[in-house]
C-alpha cells in the first residue's frame, strides 16, 4: 500500500491528495507514539515514560520521526513524544502537525523550534498540555 504524505504551509496536510486532520482516536485512552533515539538511553527512559503515561496507550514502532508525525497528523495516533538526535525530521513533522490542526512544541512549550532542540511533543490540542507536562516531568 502506497502512502504519500504532503503538507504545504497555509494549505493543509494531505495523505494521497486527501486533506487530513488530527483527531482523537479514543478519548478514554489516547494512542501515543513514543520515539526515543539511541542517544537518550532508550531502555531507562522508556520505562520512566511508561510509568508516567498510564492513562495513554503507548506505542513504540521502529519508524522514522517523520512518519510518526504523519501518523498523528492523519489521525492514526493522538500524539507523539520524540527525543531525537537532530531536528531535521522534526522541522518537517511540525509542518504536518500544524497544517492538520495539531500542536507541535519543544519541551518548554515553544512552537518556534530551534535547531538545538531535541525533545518534541506533537498532538491533538485536547491532550497536548498533558503530554507536555509528562515529558517535562520525566526529563527533569
Amino acid at each position: 500500500m502506497r502512502h504519500v504524505y504532503t503538507a504545504e504551509q497555509g494549505k493543509g496536510m494531505f495523505l494521497n491528495g486527501e486533506r487530513q486532520q488530527v483527531g482523537v482516536v479514543d478519548a478514554r485512552s489516547p494512542k501515543v507514539l513514543l520515539v526515543i533515539s539511541r542517544e537518550w538511553n532508550p531502555p531507562a527512559l522508556f520505562d520512566r515514560f511508561v510509568r508516567a503515561l498510564t492513562e495513554f496507550n503507548i506505542y513504540r514502532f521502529p519508524l522514522s520521526d517523520g512518519i510518526s508525525y504523519a501518523y498523528v497528523a492523519s489521525g492514526k495516533f493522538d500524539g507523539v513524544i520524540a527525543l531525537t538526535k537532530d531536528t531535521f525530521p522534526d522541522f518537517a513533522g511540525s509542518l504536518f502537525i500544524k497544517e492538520a490542526g495539531g500542536i507541535f512544541t519543544n519541551k518548554v512549550g515553544e512552537v518556534n523550534i530551534k535547531p538545538t532542540d531535541r525533545v518534541f511533543v506533537a498532538s491533538h490540542p485536547s491532550i497536548h498540555a498533558k503530554l507536555l507536562h509528562i515529558a517535562r516531568t520525566v526529563l527533569s
